[in-house]
């Protein structure tokens, strides 16, 4: 009887401690100690210095400002200690808690509504409230942006804020108490860096932000090896003076409801659900690199609406996937922007250029696009998947996009390129695989752009693998109005491509001989030893980056070189291919309580 009051003593004891947060210099000499993470940010006061924060939950907004004296050789740090999982929560903390007794019924809108006071927050008047469950699904609750719009309630479970009572109304499924489960519901940023110089965040979680991490007006960021948990976005990058920004080896995840009509997440206003893992809206020499980005509406959004800047932008070596409209989607004023060596799969659209003035590169990619999306559900309608989008807009027309060692794979069209209104202008594409299944069978490429508008297209396969003669492949080819189905790339010459000059090296209705189309998640799209891609490809103009080695007399066409011969080129280059809740030290001291106790 005495150990096991003695055990409850030490347990009840560490029950009351807190892990200290710890402020160290460049040279790990401690600083001072904190209770919460903003303390400790607060108290940053020279190059160099480092938060160190033990394991642990912690329900806190935290804003990172002013920090500019950072450098390259001593940077500003905030990191979870000893790898230990840090978890920094926007969500408001007592609504977490099942059965906590805060929500209560109300007639606002009908039956079945809660509400719950949320003044804590103190959320400006403008802003919505998002919320989700609790882990490990979080799955997310649409979030209703008017009274008008919650009434309705036209998509199912939701939360709606009203900014005039600092009321968060809900309702569930089969009109559940919200008492009874956790939820976790924010109207603001959960992580906000501001006019900071050389600053690092490393191996922390961010969970429940309306955008869960902000980088602005700062200069050298890094963001490496976070799980970022988001709800209009997981990581945004906003204004002009955000350059060299480095977003790298991060877990960017969203988890919506598969049932949701995309017709209502783009067309109801407020517009609310549009979400996008990481959006980057401006700034120079800015990287997204090595991330793996799911779950989202939109993946990788880059775009400036105004002719500032929004140059030097490299996006490469990411995975995107489970994607409800395009994966990646760098429009409006985006110069001499890089997009290589990307993986995208189970997406709507796998890349939207939308549009963008350039010049744009985009390389080595296995884009692939095979989600249908309830469209809307009312009418029964779907929408079908395509690869490779162009849009336009008024006043803004895609131009300079170079598209070329991409491997695109579609369900049903693998590209539809910008309307009459709106014409391409001044591309250049080469050495892509163009592949459709033909599980829907609809037109291979639309739209291809006019020859006189400075289109160019020249050494891509082109495969639908279905009967010869039972889907065409080009549509509008060399045209905006004439509309003739061509059903090979020779009609398609002989037709509106005659004395284009498109596609002398070309190839049409060639099996490009994939390795194994039946992996999963995603299908090897390396190619084997008899594939009428290996050393087909057109040469490319010297200025056009890549990141390959060419394995034969010439470069194979699509994404990946065949290595079987090991002939390979050398190349040093890449290849493609608040409050505190106790965790980690705490409990980790009280097993050694424990053992102390009964061993």
């Amino acid at each position: 009887m005495k150990t096991i009051f003695t055990l409850l003593f030490f347990v009840l004891f560490i029950s009351q401690c807190y892990c200290a947060i710890e402020l160290l210099d460049f040279d790990g000499e401690l600083k001072g100690e904190y209770s919460t993470i903003q303390e400790a940010v607060n108290a940053i006061s020279e190059a160099g210095d480092q938060v160190v924060i033990p394991g642990g939950h912690y329900y806190e907004v935290v804003d990172v400002s002013n920090k500019d004296f950072g450098t390259e050789d001593k940077p500003i740090i905030i990191k979870a200690k000893d790898s230990e999982t840090v978890i920094i929560d926007g969500a408001y903390q007592p609504l977490t808690e099942s059965g906590n007794g805060l929500w209560e019924n109300s007639d606002v809108f009908g039956s079945g509504y809660y509400m719950a006071d949320f003044s804590e927050k103190e959320c400006p008047s403008s802003y919505y409230a998002y919320a989700t469950f609790s882990p490990p699904d979080q799955r997310l609750l649409w979030t209703y942006g008017s009274e008008e719009n919650m009434e309705e309630f036209f998509a199912g479970q939701g939360v709606y804020y009203d900014s005039t009572t600092e009321h968060v109304h809900i309702k569930l499924k089969d009109d559940e108490d919200p008492n009874d489960v956790e939820l976790y519901i924010n109207c603001k940023w959960t992580l906000q860096i501001s006019n900071c110089h050389h600053l690092t965040v490393s191996d922390i979680d961010v969970r429940n932000g309306r955008r869960a991490l902000i980088i602005s007006k700062s200069l050298n960021t890094k963001i490496d090896s976070c799980d970022i948990w988001g709800y209009l976005n997981g990581i945004s990058v906003r204004y002009d003076s955000t350059n060299y920004t480095t977003i790298s080896n991060n877990l960017v995840v969203q988890n919506r409801d598969p049932d949701w009509w995309w017709s209502d997440v783009k067309s109801i206003y407020p517009k609310t659900m549009e979400s996008s893992a990481i959006s980057i809206s401006a700034g120079i020499h800015n990287t997204i690199a090595n991330n793996e980005v799911k779950g989202w509406f939109n993946g990788i959004i880059a775009y400036n609406p105004t002719e500032t800047n929004n140059y030097y932008l490299k996006i490469y070596q990411n995975t995107i996937h489970d994607i409800y409209d395009d994966a990646l989607e760098p429009e409006l004023y985006c110069k001499n922007v890089e997009i290589y060596n990307n993986i995208v799969y189970d997406s709507f659209v796998a890349i939207s250029i939308a549009p963008c003035e350039g010049p744009m590169y985009v390389y080595r990619n296995i884009l692939i696009s095979d989600k249908k999306i309830i469209y809307n559900k009312e009418d029964n309608k779907t929408g079908n998947p395509y690869t490779v989008k162009l849009n336009s807009a008024q006043d803004y027309t895609p131009t300079k996009i170079y598209f070329y060692h991409n491997t695109v794979f579609s369900d049903g069209a693998a590209y539809s390129g910008a309307t009459e209104d709106y014409k391409n202008f001044d591309h250049q594409w080469y050495n892509n695989i163009f592949y459709s299944t033909g599980k829907i069978q609809t037109t291979l490429m639309y739209r291809s752009g006019l020859k006189s508008d400075g289109i160019d297209w020249n050494g891509n396969l082109y495969y639908i693998d279905v009967e010869p003669g039972t889907v065409n492949y080009f549509k509008y080819f060399n045209s905006y109005t004439d509309d003739t189905r061509y059903y090979s790339l020779e009609e398609a010459l002989a037709g509106n491509g005659k004395g284009t000059g498109w596609e002398v090296d070309g190839i049409s209705g060639e099996d490009p001989l994939f390795t194994d189309l039946e992996a999963s998640p995603i299908q090897d799209f390396t190619l084997q030893k008899k594939s009428p891609a290996i050393d087909a490809a057109v040469e490319v103009p010297y200025i056009f980056p890549d990141i390959s080695k060419k394995c034969g007399d010439k470069f194979d066409i699509g994404a990946y070189e065949y290595t079987g011969n090991n002939d390979c080129e050398d190349d040093d280059d890449d290849t493609i291919a608040g409050s505190f809740s106790l965790q980690s030290h705490c409990f980790v001291f009280i097993s050694y309580i424990i053992f102390f106790l009964f061993f």
